[in-house]
Protein backbone atom coordinates (compact mmCIF):
# COMPACT_ATOMS: atom_id res chain seq x y z
CA UNK A 1 0.00 0.00 0.00
CA UNK A 2 2.60 2.31 0.66
CA UNK A 3 4.62 1.70 -2.19
CA UNK A 4 1.17 2.48 -4.58
CA UNK A 5 1.17 6.10 -2.50
CA UNK A 6 4.54 6.69 -3.51
CA UNK A 7 4.17 6.16 -7.30
CA UNK A 8 1.07 7.78 -6.81
CA UNK A 9 2.47 10.94 -5.42
CA UNK A 10 5.29 10.60 -8.03
CA UNK A 11 3.37 10.21 -10.66
CA UNK A 12 1.07 13.78 -9.21
CA UNK A 13 4.42 15.32 -8.98
CA UNK A 14 5.64 14.69 -12.41
CA UNK A 15 2.18 15.34 -13.84
CA UNK A 16 1.65 18.87 -12.20
CA UNK A 17 5.48 20.12 -13.64
CA UNK A 18 4.71 19.33 -16.95
CA UNK A 19 0.91 20.17 -16.68
CA UNK A 20 0.99 23.72 -18.67
CA UNK A 21 -2.56 24.92 -17.59
CA UNK A 22 -1.41 25.04 -14.03
CA UNK A 23 1.59 27.04 -15.58
CA UNK A 24 -0.99 28.95 -17.55
CA UNK A 25 -1.91 30.32 -14.32
CA UNK A 26 0.81 31.93 -13.93
CA UNK A 27 1.32 33.50 -17.09
CA UNK A 28 -2.10 34.82 -16.82
CA UNK A 29 -1.66 38.48 -16.63
CA UNK A 30 -5.42 39.26 -15.61
CA UNK A 31 -4.49 37.45 -11.70
CA UNK A 32 -2.83 39.14 -9.40
CA UNK A 33 0.21 37.25 -7.46
CA UNK A 34 0.44 37.17 -3.73
CA UNK A 35 3.52 36.53 -2.11
CA UNK A 36 1.96 34.52 -0.09
CA UNK A 37 1.23 32.14 -2.88
CA UNK A 38 4.84 31.69 -3.61
CA UNK A 39 5.38 30.68 0.10
CA UNK A 40 2.66 28.49 0.40
CA UNK A 41 3.28 26.73 -3.29
CA UNK A 42 7.26 26.26 -1.76
CA UNK A 43 6.02 25.07 1.28
CA UNK A 44 3.02 22.44 -0.25
CA UNK A 45 6.58 21.04 -2.88
CA UNK A 46 8.50 20.64 0.34
CA UNK A 47 5.68 18.64 2.14
CA UNK A 48 5.39 16.22 -0.33
CA UNK A 49 8.80 15.39 -0.43
CA UNK A 50 8.86 15.44 3.51
CA UNK A 51 5.80 12.80 3.13
CA UNK A 52 7.42 10.87 0.58
CA UNK A 53 10.90 10.35 2.84
CA UNK A 54 8.80 9.60 6.03
CA UNK A 55 7.33 6.46 3.85
CA UNK A 56 10.94 5.44 3.25
CA UNK A 57 11.26 6.39 -0.64
CA UNK A 58 13.52 9.15 -0.79
CA UNK A 59 13.22 9.50 -4.33
CA UNK A 60 15.71 11.34 -6.52
CA UNK A 61 12.80 12.04 -9.00
CA UNK A 62 10.44 13.64 -6.81
CA UNK A 63 13.10 16.21 -5.31
CA UNK A 64 14.77 17.12 -9.14
CA UNK A 65 10.90 17.70 -10.03
CA UNK A 66 9.99 19.41 -6.91
CA UNK A 67 12.72 22.04 -7.40
CA UNK A 68 11.94 22.22 -10.85
CA UNK A 69 8.86 23.03 -9.77
CA UNK A 70 9.85 25.77 -7.16
CA UNK A 71 12.56 27.27 -9.61
CA UNK A 72 9.67 27.77 -12.33
CA UNK A 73 7.34 29.59 -9.64
CA UNK A 74 9.91 31.46 -8.83
CA UNK A 75 11.02 32.55 -12.10
CA UNK A 76 7.14 32.84 -13.33
CA UNK A 77 6.83 36.04 -10.13
CA UNK A 78 10.31 37.67 -11.21
CA UNK A 79 8.44 37.55 -14.48
CA UNK A 80 5.69 39.66 -13.15
CA UNK A 81 8.04 42.22 -11.42
CA UNK A 82 7.66 40.57 -7.68
CA UNK A 83 11.40 39.78 -6.58
CA UNK A 84 11.22 36.27 -4.69
CA UNK A 85 13.65 37.56 -2.47
CA UNK A 86 11.93 39.86 -0.68
CA UNK A 87 8.88 37.63 -0.43
CA UNK A 88 10.81 34.93 0.49
CA UNK A 89 11.62 35.99 4.22
CA UNK A 90 12.72 32.42 4.43
CA UNK A 91 15.34 29.77 3.69
CA UNK A 92 14.89 26.27 2.83
CA UNK A 93 15.58 25.08 5.69
CA UNK A 94 12.37 27.30 7.58
CA UNK A 95 10.44 25.56 4.47
CA UNK A 96 11.50 21.75 5.13
CA UNK A 97 11.04 22.68 9.26
CA UNK A 98 7.91 23.76 8.69
CA UNK A 99 6.71 20.44 7.07
CA UNK A 100 8.54 18.57 9.29
CA UNK A 101 6.70 20.41 12.05
CA UNK A 102 3.47 19.88 9.99
CA UNK A 103 3.63 16.10 9.37
CA UNK A 104 4.85 15.77 13.18
CA UNK A 105 0.99 17.35 14.16
CA UNK A 106 -0.68 15.43 11.95
CA UNK A 107 1.11 11.90 13.36
CA UNK A 108 0.26 13.56 17.16
CA UNK A 109 -2.97 14.74 16.70
CA UNK A 110 -5.22 13.16 18.90
CA UNK A 111 -8.95 11.65 18.40
CA UNK A 112 -11.10 9.12 20.34
CA UNK A 113 -9.66 6.16 20.07
CA UNK A 114 -6.36 7.30 18.57
CA UNK A 115 -3.22 6.31 20.04
CA UNK A 116 -0.33 8.11 19.08
CA UNK A 117 2.48 6.07 20.94
CA UNK A 118 1.93 3.32 18.32
CA UNK A 119 3.60 6.52 15.73
CA UNK A 120 6.54 7.71 17.77
CA UNK A 121 8.67 5.85 15.17
CA UNK A 122 7.75 8.23 12.34
CA UNK A 123 8.11 11.34 14.06
CA UNK A 124 11.11 13.62 12.06
CA UNK A 125 13.66 15.06 13.78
Amino acid sequence: MQKSCYRLTETVVIWLSAEQNFWDVFEDESLQFKPSGLQQLILDMHFVVEIIVLGGYPSRIVHQTVSTIITQAVGAFSKRGIDPQSTLHHEDEWFVDAAKTSINKLLLGTSSGFDVSNFSCYLIK
